[in-house]
């Protein structure tokens, strides 16, 4: 991966002109050392970079100030046969938008589903990704794979970061992934691949965002679990 997030809303346009072009020089790094057909080269982007305020996946699209930037970065990633990663911060969503309900967020049963058109959405990371399925149409790569970067929620450090409710975000994410369903948008498309943020909570992490930054681990940093969550062990307790 290229970059962590370099065209969030708060960095401005301070990377836009490099990103790109370290891509491609990674990419051709991997060229010359014939290493091109294992790896590929991604670039992590915040869920802001297109994401708006109706939380419509329908009316998305990436933000004007990114477009040109992100015209490069996406005829790079299809020219390279790469998926575009996004890196999904729910606990950040559910902050800044107060009219939906944290079962939206936690999967639980909805009484009234978001509505948009024909498609209906429960739950906040099928409406995410189908944000960005819309976008990347719009941009004229609408058949490009998705990849999620990240995707969890903080025990601490703000008001509804506790670990009972990462537990049931965690429970919620890991049981809807197993239900090997797409989206609205892409409802035949195999699950999408996705990593689970994060491993251990990191103590120097930069708090821009809030002090919950630091807490999205389901261990301590040294290495206490902090709640249970089945990740492939079943219902042993984590270690």
């Amino acid at each position: 991966v290229v970059g962590d997030e370099p065209f969030v809303l708060r960095h401005g346009q301070n990377f836009h002109p490099f990103v790109v072009r370290a891509a491609e020089n990674i990419q051709q790094a991997l060229v010359h050392a014939k290493l091109s057909g294992k790896m590929k080269v991604l670039v992590p982007c915040s869920a802001d970079t297109f994401q708006n305020a109706s939380t419509l996946p329908s009316k998305a699209s990436f933000r004007s100030d990114v477009n040109k930037t992100m015209a490069d970065l996406l005829s790079f990633l299809a020219n390279s046969s790469s998926p575009f990663m996004v890196e999904l911060d729910p606990f950040l969503s559910f902050q800044h938008n107060k009219n939906m309900s944290l079962d939206y967020y936690l999967f639980q049963l909805l009484s009234h589903p978001v509505k948009d058109g024909q498609n209906k959405y429960d739950n906040y990371v099928d409406a995410s990704i189908d944000a960005l399925v819309t976008s990347l149409t719009k941009a004229g790569f609408s058949d490009m794979d998705i990849i999620v970067g990240r995707a969890g929620w903080p025990t601490d450090g703000a008001v509804n970061a506790t670990p009972a409710i990462a537990q049931s975000f965690m429970t919620g994410l890991v049981n809807h992934l197993a239900k090997k369903s797409g989206t609205p948008l892409r409802p035949k498309v195999p699950p999408i691949e996705m990593y689970l943020f994060s491993l251990l909570d990191e103590d120097q992490r930069s708090i821009a965002s809030g002090g919950y930054e630091r807490h999205h681990g389901i261990f301590t940093s040294d290495g206490q679990a902090k709640y249970y969550a089945n990740i492939g062990q079943g219902p042993k307790s984590l270690k």
